[in-house]
């Protein structure tokens, strides 16, 4: 699911996405087999969306600066990739897609705080969304890595922008897309609400030019609601 994350085994990196088998499909872009992040359209402009997300049980773990490898292979030891999974319950957790991070912004503080306290410039966050089935935080089968917590995200609004290509956090092609969205946002008459997110629904063995990759900033309902849209 990483742009730029190379395991040393495609069949490795098609076990951490689900199952083997899938692993033709996935060269491909295929994703469907995969349950995504809940969300409905309320208004799709063309060239970009505003979408309002359900809420979610997510797993979080922060790293360093090009730490993308070392974030996700955390997360999904969790969840049971490889071997028995890193939770109290010893509970496989079923992948979904996408993955969630939030790129390191050098000109700015960036706004999730590391979990260690460190200096906030030089971390970033990456996020697995869990299955729906986990309604809380509480209901999830609980890490047991000290570096991964579950948190409870509430029902937000979003502009997402769509494109292909393998990025990663902080890279050129995602920030691309995000200014180009803050442009179309500021057209249409909607702010940004926060720092922006970088999602990703393929392994690194998917043809670039059929990757799927978004950057998404939040938007506030009440500039939502202002632009003549209702988010609830």
């Amino acid at each position: 699911l990483l742009g730029k994350t190379r395991p040393r085994c495609p069949f490795l990196a098609a076990a951490a996405m689900g199952a083997v088998l899938s692993f033709p499909g996935e060269v491909f872009g295929r994703t469907g087999h995969y349950e995504a992040y809940a969300h409905r359209v309320v208004k799709d402009f063309g060239t970009w969306q505003l979408r309002r997300y359900a809420p979610a049980v997510i797993a979080e773990t922060s790293g360093a600066a090009g730490g993308d490898d070392q974030c996700f292979m955390r997360l999904a030891r969790y969840i049971g990739v490889f071997s028995t999974p890193e939770n109290e319950s010893r509970s496989a957790v079923a992948m979904t897609v996408p993955v969630v991070s939030e790129p390191i912004a050098m000109t700015v503080p960036v706004v999730s705080a590391p979990m260690d306290g460190s200096a906030a410039r030089s971390c970033s966050v990456m996020r697995f969304v869990l299955p729906s089935k986990y309604q809380k935080a509480a209901d999830a089968p609980q890490p047991t890595d000290a570096n991964v917590k579950l948190v409870d995200v509430p029902a937000k609004v979003m502009a997402a922008i769509t494109f292909s290509g393998r990025c990663s956090r902080g890279s050129g092609l995602a920030e691309e897309h995000h200014q180009r969205l803050l442009a179309l946002m500021a057209e249409a008459g909607f702010e940004p609400a926060g720092q922006m997110e970088l999602h990703q629904f393929n392994p690194p063995y998917t043809i670039s030019s059929l990757r799927t990759n978004e950057v998404l900033v939040p938007v506030t309902p009440e500039n939502c609601a202002r632009a003549g849209f209702a988010v609830d």
